[in-house]
């Protein structure tokens, strides 16, 4: 809309996109949550086998 010379401000673009059901699509930034590439030890998964009889347990 700017290149075509109509000038608005954000939250009039994000009302109308709204009224007209148009979501934009939003990139998430990779974010590395794990070091892989460590030399602690790496323990073994104890819990693997077990079955939970109920919440919190």
């Amino acid at each position: 809309m700017r290149q075509q010379g109509i000038v608005m401000n954000h939250k009039k673009i994000h009302r109308l996109m709204r009224e007209h059901d148009l979501r934009p699509k939003f990139r998430r930034r990779f974010i590395a949550t794990i070091d892989s590439d460590h030399d602690g030890p790496i323990f073994p998964n104890l819990a693997k086998d077990i079955i939970p009889s109920g919440p919190n347990r």
